[in-house]
This record gives C-alpha cells, sequence and structure tokens, in this order.
C-alpha cells in the first residue's frame, strides 16, 4: 500500500492579509509552476518541478486574517506517491516559500513606511 502523505506548515506574519497574498502570488508565479489564486479567498495552489529522486510537488496555500497580522498555512503532496524524499523536499520547500514571501512582505513595509 503506497501512502502519499500531506506536509503542512502554519506561519504568523504581522502584516495585513492582502499585503501577504500578494507576496505569496508573486513567489508562487516566480518561482513554481501553474500557481492560479482566488483573491476572494486568498487562496492559491501550484506545483514545483520534478526532482531527480521525486516528481514534485502540488501545493495549496491560504492567507487568513489573524490577530495582529495574517496566518500563511501552506500543504505539499507528492504528485507520483509518498515517500521519504516527498517529505523531505516538501520541508525545504515550503520553508523557502514562508522565508520568500516574509522577505518580499518586509521590503514592502519599509519601502511604504
Amino acid at each position: 500500500m503506497q501512502m502519499n502523505p500531506q506536509t503542512k506548515v502554519e506561519l504568523f506574519v504581522p502584516a495585513h492579509p492582502e499585503a501577504v497574498y500578494a507576496a505569496l502570488m508573486r513567489v508562487a508565479t516566480e518561482d513554481f509552476k501553474r500557481a492560479k489564486g482566488s483573491d476572494f479567498t486568498r487562496a492559491v495552489t501550484f506545483r514545483s518541478g520534478a526532482s531527480m529522486l521525486t516528481w514534485g510537488q502540488d501545493f495549496h496555500a491560504q492567507v487568513t486574517p489573524a490577530e495582529g497580522g495574517s496566518k500563511i498555512s501552506v500543504s505539499a503532496v507528492g504528485r507520483n506517491g509518498g515517500n521519504y524524499q516527498h517529505g523531505t523536499r516538501s520541508h525545504r520547500l515550503i520553508a523557502g516559500i514562508m522565508e520568500r514571501v516574509t522577505e518580499l512582505v518586509q521590503e514592502d513595509q519599509i519601502r511604504t513606511a
């Protein structure tokens, strides 16, 4: 029996949800493939390309309001079954997404201050 486990990470960002969603969309469209977003739900789906050990991951990310800012939730699942490599790569890619979104939001806040 082959499992396809999902990797999910959440992060609080002390910024308005619209600014965080704009940064998330920028990361999804610039760094990944097939990015499709919804301004209404502040959700975006996208995928990574294949690597040496995986066929890539499908991602779902959403920005929701939180007290004092926003919460980003990003989940990933391997496109061709689940294995250790998918989970490891998913965690690494999600960490990079969170880091880049945070950087973009900070840059925007500095620019508009």
